[in-house]
């Protein structure tokens, strides 16, 4: 019986997500206002990070804080961690939902080999 304390499972698909947010989020970032009267500019952050993203544009204001701006990331460094603070924590809560999905596909596949 592995006593792991971590699961690798989870940590890959955190990165994977991570990496994938943070690509988007760049890309969104370094990408020039365009469309003329239709600009959907800072949408890839905001569906990167959509968990996080209502957790924190709804606890900032309460704390005090300003809600941040996707679409004048560049005018405030404020957003950038507000970002980051929300890329990190949807890699968090992916990491526990997949381990904890992980730990009971195990638990399954124990007590049926027991039973056999």
């Amino acid at each position: 019986m592995s006593t792991r304390r971590f699961s690798r499972i989870g940590l890959v698909v955190a990165l994977v997500y991570a990496a994938l947010a943070v690509a988007a989020s760049g890309y969104d970032l370094l990408r020039a206002p365009s469309g003329g009267w239709l600009d959907l500019r800072g949408i890839e952050t905001c569906l990167a990070t959509l968990p996080a993203c209502w957790l924190v544009d709804a606890v900032l204001p309460k704390i005090g804080l300003p809600r941040p701006d996707f679409y004048h990331r560049l005018e405030s460094p404020y957003t950038v961690v507000a970002v980051a603070f929300s890329v990190l924590s949807c890699a968090a809560a992916l990491y526990f939902l997949t381990a904890w999905i992980e730990s009971r596909i195990r638990k399954r596949k124990s007590k049926r080999g027991k039973s056999q």
